[in-house]
């Protein structure tokens, strides 16, 4: 199975190469990183408190970056992929930016969660060189893989099982 991602993923980053994204396959012995972050009322959200019953796609992401908005857009634009997928959309932004952000491009969305981050986590627990950033868990919480840009979104559906 390692392999045939890995042939998908050589396959894309040929075809799409001109794409601003890059992507990285997890080796299937990467864990999610241990966490705390906080819903926009404020509970605590841990790494141990997520539940999915597929994979999962965690995105690192600030809601006045350019390439972020772009990404989002994206997702939207193609929405028939991503409906089904728990989406968590991490940032350390003033939490007014994050619900402004929520409220535009995914109210009525109910598989997107918007966490806050205060402590700086997802830097200091995720690799991440840039914004955004989407990662990929599968059901037993195993990176699948990562790409630091969210376009074009075809490339998330090489981390399917």
């Amino acid at each position: 199975m390692k392999i045939y991602i890995l042939s998908l993923v050589f396959c894309f980053l040929t075809l799409f190469s001109f794409a601003q994204s890059s992507i990285a396959v997890g080796d299937g012995n990467q864990s999610m990183p241990k966490f705390r972050f906080y819903t926009m009322s404020g509970v605590e959200v841990n790494d141990t408190d997520l539940k999915f019953v597929d994979n999962c796609i965690m995105i690192m992401y600030n809601p006045t970056c350019e390439h972020c908005v772009a990404g989002a857009k994206k997702i939207l634009d193609n929405w028939d992929r991503f409906k089904n997928i728990k989406i968590y959309w991490i940032s350390q932004s003033p939490k007014f930016k994050i619900k402004e952000f929520r409220d535009y491009y995914f109210d009525g969305k109910p598989n997107c969660v918007f966490l806050h981050d205060t402590e700086r986590m997802m830097y200091d627990n995720f690799d991440i060189p840039e914004l955004p950033r989407a990662f990929v868990y599968n059901q037993n919480k195993i990176l699948l893989g990562s790409l630091n840009c969210l376009y074009p979104t075809d490339s998330f559906q090489f981390f399917k099982p």
